[in-house]
């Protein structure tokens, strides 16, 4: 929250300025999540903590923010386990029977194409049913009436909205 997170945010803002490379900001990002990999794997967890499978849509290529949301989810009792960028629906399906976790939380910092949106998050509810699937980012606050149809969920972007989604 005080240095990474303003870090790779600087970052992106440098790229949208120009002042980057597309290959800067990739390398930059490579580094921070290669750090952000480090320390979430230095955590303890309790022996019972509940596990929650994160990751990002499969149209996402960002994963650094999903870091930000494991390290609040250590913090609040969660074992939170990384299943990284671009993870697609049937990555999901092993995955979840294989850890049974709480819930599954999914970013989308981008939002994909009309139609290639409803079809990949009809996919996703359906896949992870009956775990509840939250959905993060600017991109699923832009779909949150579609993923809402579909029987997920969507976390604002304050970490009290995301504890409150977490918590009901």
């Amino acid at each position: 929250d005080n240095v990474l997170g303003p870090v790779m945010f600087e970052i992106g803002e440098m790229w949208h300025r120009g002042e980057i490379s597309v290959g800067q900001e990739h390398m930059a990002s490579y580094l921070l999540e290669g750090t952000a990999r480090n320390m979430l794997s230095m955590l303890e967890f309790v022996d019972d903590a509940s596990p929650v499978l994160l990751g990002c849509v499969e149209t996402e290529e960002h994963s650094f923010p999903v870091f930000g949301l494991a390290f609040r989810l250590a913090r609040w009792g969660y074992r939170p386990i990384m299943l990284g960028p671009r993870t697609p629906p049937s990555a999901l399906a092993s995955a979840i029977e294989k850890v049974k976790p709480a819930w599954i939380g999914l970013s989308m910092t981008v939002t994909p194409p009309a139609h290639q949106l409803r079809e990949m998050v009809e996919a996703y509810v359906r896949v992870c049913h009956p775990v509840p699937v939250i959905f993060g980012g600017v991109g699923a606050q832009d779909a949150r009436e579609l993923i809402e149809a579909a029987g997920g969920l969507v976390a604002g972007p304050s970490a009290a909205e995301v504890r409150a989604v977490v918590d009901r």
